[in-house]
């Protein structure tokens, strides 16, 4: 609907209403700018752009109107990859402050919603155990108050049309919209279906919700070295993901939701990997959320990381157990060896590598200049990180300099986005609405091979395992009250 300039390198949005309907405001991106515009309905069209505000590159925050037309709140990064704080702008003046707010974990401060009549947000925002927590705001106040946490995968809290309960979408998948009262009990469902939802909004008419729904149907592919072509795996009509492959058994793991939640299946490599038969491994029969999922070198066990949890999983039973850490956020994690499991975790700021010891179930330190680590067999594409964010190579870790990290993200959210296999280098990076998966091999320049549409992917002897989604159909859908 506006015209920022080349539609494959701007985004527009998201955007928001004044409550009298006769201004939007709305984000603009590039590759090399942030910025807020405002226009003006007139008649049956728009009036220029007006900015209001030149964001860092590299933040993506929404923002909204308070009730009032001169006040408005936004959420905004330093840049990639950093936390998001929160802060209202005063069109008036041309002056911003930062609003108090939760401490910020990982995105830190990007979900708030303002309550329908007064000048109160609804924060979402997780804790260092990364459990989701509810707040709110009073914006004229400047006080902030816990409402409630809950330890599940869920997000992206709305005030209730009477803005005296809280609105969320269920656990993963989320096919429910439930309503909470501000204590986080007594909650009920407004909505169930069979599609699977996204963040809702309240409907004009002061009683409905809307909210785009649709079917997530990821699939799991292989691109292979020999003939420099993609061959489907998995291609369930639900979401299969997190594809890692043993070369110790043969045996391609990955996260499927054909039984309606997160259960681990296996599929064993026959002279057809794309014609074997995929078995369920675990009966979790709950809501967890996985994150990442690796196997043990010896073949025999799984590694998966939750929100705040590593769980490890029999190759053969399915059985499952905790390591034996604090609930918390952990990034990079890898297999040592068949023993040990490396791990990073923030303290006082800095991101550390920790080592957790199967057989004595304890932890110790790594060297505190190292941030990040990624073992790999064999030991020569073992990868690490320092504190200086400079990227490092093999047991001797020698510097890698053949890489720009300006052009490249070495994590992708609490994974790796780099990985190599032996003179050859795989990541990803975001081009338009899908991913780019990018080979260089030796000093050549680097060549995209695939695209995908999840930032995991794991490499092996014979080809690189990734995911990609058909079109899919989304729709907005309306909620119906009845009493």
């Amino acid at each position: 609907m506006f015209d920022h300039g080349d539609a494959k390198t701007t985004s527009v949005g998201p955007a928001d209403w004044s409550d009298d309907g006769t201004q939007i405001v709305y984000l603009v991106t590039t590759p090399e700018s942030c910025q807020y515009f405002i226009r003006t309905v007139q008649g049956q069209s728009f009036s220029e752009p007006q900015l209001i505000h030149n964001c860092p590159v590299g933040s993506y925050g929404k923002i909204e109107f308070t009730h009032d037309v001169n006040k408005l709140i936004y959420a905004e990064a330093e840049g990639r990859n950093s936390p998001y704080s929160l802060f209202e702008f005063d069109r008036q003046t041309g002056k911003k402050r930062r609003l108090t707010q939760p401490e910020l974990v990982i995105g830190g401060n990007s979900q708030f919603d303002l309550h329908p009549t007064q000048n109160k947000l609804l924060i979402s925002s997780p804790d260092k155990q990364q459990w989701e927590g509810f707040y709110e705001l009073n914006v004229d106040t400047d006080q902030l108050k816990l409402l409630f946490k809950l330890d599940a995968y869920i997000c992206c809290g709305i005030w209730s049309q009477q803005g005296d309960r809280v609105i969320l979408m269920g656990e993963h998948p989320a096919n429910q919209l439930l309503s909470y009262d501000l204590n986080g009990n007594h909650p009920y469902a407004i909505y169930s279906g069979n599609l699977n939802l996204r963040a809702p909004t309240r409907h004009s008419n002061g009683k409905d919700y809307l909210f785009p729904a649709g079917e997530s149907n990821q699939n799991i592919l292989q691109f292979r070295f020999d003939t420099q072509d993609s061959v489907e795996l998995v291609t369930n009509s639900v979401d299969d993901r997190l594809a890692t492959f043993s070369e110790e058994n043969q045996t391609l793991a990955f996260i499927s939701l054909a039984t309606g939640g997160e259960e681990i299946w296996l599929r064993q490599t026959t002279s057809n990997i794309a014609n074997s038969a995929a078995k369920r491994l675990s009966q979790f029969n709950d809501g967890r959320h996985y994150i990442d999922l690796q196997w043990r070198p010896d073949g025999k066990q799984l590694l998966a990381l939750s929100l705040n949890e590593i769980h490890l999983i029999d190759a053969t039973s399915g059985s499952w157990s905790k390591a034996k850490l604090p609930q918390r956020e952990m990034r990079a994690v890898s297999f040592k060896d068949n023993q040990t499991i490396a791990f990073s975790i923030n303290v006082d700021g800095k991101w550390q590598i920790n080592y957790y010891h199967l057989d004595t179930e304890t932890t110790s330190l790594e060297k505190d200049e190292w941030q990040y680590v990624k073992f790999s067999e064999p030991k020569d594409d073992t990868l690490w990180i320092d504190q200086a964010g400079d990227l490092y190579a093999g047991s001797a870790r020698k510097k890698v300099l053949e890489l720009d990290e300006k052009k490249i993200d070495w994590l992708a959210g609490r994974v790796f986005n780099i990985q190599k296999h032996g003179d050859a280098w795989y990541w990803q990076r975001r081009d338009y609405n899908r991913l780019q998966l990018l080979q260089k091999k030796d000093y050549q320049s680097p060549k995209v091979i695939v695209t995908t549409d999840s930032y995991h992917f794991n490499v092996g002897k014979s080809g690189v395992y990734y995911h990609r989604s058909p079109p899919q159909n989304i729709d907005i859908y309306r909620t119906v009250m009845t009493r």
